[in-house]
């Protein structure tokens, strides 16, 4: 079982950059290009909503799948709580979401 969900591990991390990539690179044509369609006005004028928000998602689910991959279980324990098992994932995953989340607040100049 640990074979198999190192394998999938794997291959999450090769694929998950090039599915991210896909959807930038066509906004990227529709921008350079230019679109009349008002779906697309709305989409890139709350931008982060609909690319910000899911991207800092996988990057944390990224970053962590590549760290469990390379280091093993993910265990930790804080505020005299201990995350063992699937919950060490989970809340490293949710921390670095909201770690992400925050930056992109501080740094949106909107």
């Amino acid at each position: 079982m640990d074979r198999w969900r190192t394998v999938v591990q794997k291959v999450l991390a090769l694929v998950i950059p090039a599915v991210l990539a896909a959807p930038l690179l066509y906004v990227g044509y529709l921008l350079h290009f230019g679109t009349t369609d008002t779906y697309w006005n709305f989409v890139f004028e709350h931008y982060l909503v609909f690319f910000g928000l899911p991207y800092a998602a996988v990057l944390a689910l990224y970053l962590v799948l590549v760290l469990e991959s390379t280091r093993g279980p993910i265990e930790f324990e804080g505020l005299t709580l201990k995350f063992k098992g699937a919950a060490g994932p989970i809340i490293l995953w949710v921390i670095v979401f909201l770690s992400i989340v925050v930056s992109i607040k501080l740094l949106w100049n909107a």
